[in-house]
C-alpha cells in the first residue's frame, strides 16, 4: 500500500533517515531529491533506508554506527560468518599455531553464509579450495567470493571415484549422495546425477600442500569416511581439521564415532563447535621444541 506524504513530512522523513543511518544532516543535492521520491512514489520510506544502509558511505562509517547504537561489550570483534563460531575457534587454532601455507579447503561449501572459509578469503586473503556438488550453488558461490584466491571443484566427495546420485532437501543448505541423511531434514526434493571425487584426488589435481592449514568437511554424513579415506590411503595431513559428526560436545574418543586407527593415531580432539569436531594434528605437539 502506498503511502502519502506532504511536503513538509518527505523533508523530514529524508532528514531523520539521515541523521539515524549516516549519523549527519543530508546534504544539500541529495535530501530534495528523496524527499521528490518520496513524494511520487518512485521510492518508499523501506527503500529510502535500504539504500543509506547499502551506500559506499555507510560502509565506510559502520564502526561509527555500532558505536552510536550497540554497546561495546555486545560488538563483535571479529566478522564471522560461520554458524555457530567456528571462525573464532580456528583463528584462536592459528592465533596458536600459525599458518604454514594459508590454504583452507572447504568441501560443502555452500556459500558465504555458514561458512567456515569465507572469512578467511575475504579479510585475511587466504588462498581456498571450495568443494561443492549441489549445481544450484555454483553461480552464488562464485558471486559471493569473487576477488577471493579461491578455486571451486564442481563434484561430490566420498571414499570411491565414479558417479552417484546428489538428493536434494528442503533447501539449498540440505544435499547428500546418502538420501537417509537428506530424509533427516524433512522431504527428499529430487536428485542429480553427479561426479564423485576422493578428496585426495581432489587435493593432488590442484597441488595442495600434504600440511595444509585447514580442512573443513560438512558433507551430509560422508564426512567421518572421508576423513578416514584421507588419512589411511594419501600422505595428506591438514594441521586442524573441522568436521561435522552431530552433537560432537559428546565425543570424547574418536573411535566412538568411528574414526580409523590411522586418524587416532594422528589426530587429537581440540575441541567441538556445534555440531563441528575440531582435530589437531599430533604433528604440531610432536615439532614443539
Amino acid at each position: 500500500m502506498k503511502q502519502n506524504y506532504t511536503a513538509e513530512e518527505a523533508d523530514s522523513l529524508v532528514k531523520i533517515a539521515y541523521q539515524l543511518i549516516l549519523l549527519r544532516d543530508p546534504d544539500p543535492v541529495g535530501a530534495p531529491l528523496a524527499a521528490a521520491n518520496l513524494l511520487s512514489h518512485r521510492l518508499d520510506l523501506k527503500s529510502l533506508f535500504e539504500d543509506l544502509l547499502r551506500s559506499q558511505e555507510f560502509a565506510a562509517s559502520q564502526a561509527k554506527f555500532l558505536h552510536a547504537y550497540v554497546r561495546p561489550e555486545w560488538r563483535q570483534a571479529l566478522i564471522d560468518h560461520s554458524q555457530n563460531g567456528e571462525f573464532k575457534l580456528i583463528l584462536s587454532f592459528l592465533m596458536k599455531h600459525g599458518a604454514r601455507h594459508q590454504i583452507i579447503v572447504d568441501v560443502g561449501a555452500r556459500g558465504r553464509e555458514r561458512s567456515n572459509s569465507y572469512d578467511l578469503l575475504r579479510h585475511f586473503s587466504w588462498r581456498g579450495l571450495l568443494v561443492e556438488a549441489n549445481p544450484s550453488l555454483y553461480d552464488s558461490i562464485r558471486d559471493e567470493f569473487a576477488g577471493t584466491d579461491m578455486v571451486l571443484e564442481e563434484s561430490a566427495v566420498s571414499d570411491y571415484e565414479g558417479e552417484a546420485e546428489l538428493f536434494f532437501g528442503i533447501n539449498e543448505d540440505i544435499s547428500s549422495l546418502g538420501q537417509v541423511a537428506v530424509a533427516g531434514w524433512g522431504d527428499v526434493k529430487g536428485h542429480t546425477t553427479v561426479r564423485v571425487h576422493r578428496l585426495a584426488a581432489i587435493l593432488e589435481k590442484y597441488a595442495m600442500p600434504a600440511d595444509f592449514d585447514v580442512l573443513s568437511l560438512d558433507i551430509e554424513g560422508e564426512d567421518i569416511k572421508v576423513f578416514n579415506d584421507l588419512i589411511v590411503h594419501s600422505p595428506f595431513r591438514p594441521r586442524l581439521a573441522v568436521i561435522e559428526v552431530g552433537d560432537a560436545a559428546d565425543v570424547s574418543e574418536l573411535v566412538a564415532r568411528g574414526f580409523a586407527p590411522e586418524v587416532q593415531a594422528a589426530y587429537a580432539i581440540l575441541t567441538s563447535c556445534g555440531p563441528n569436531l575440531f582435530l589437531q594434528s599430533r604433528a604440531l605437539d610432536a615439532a614443539r621444541p
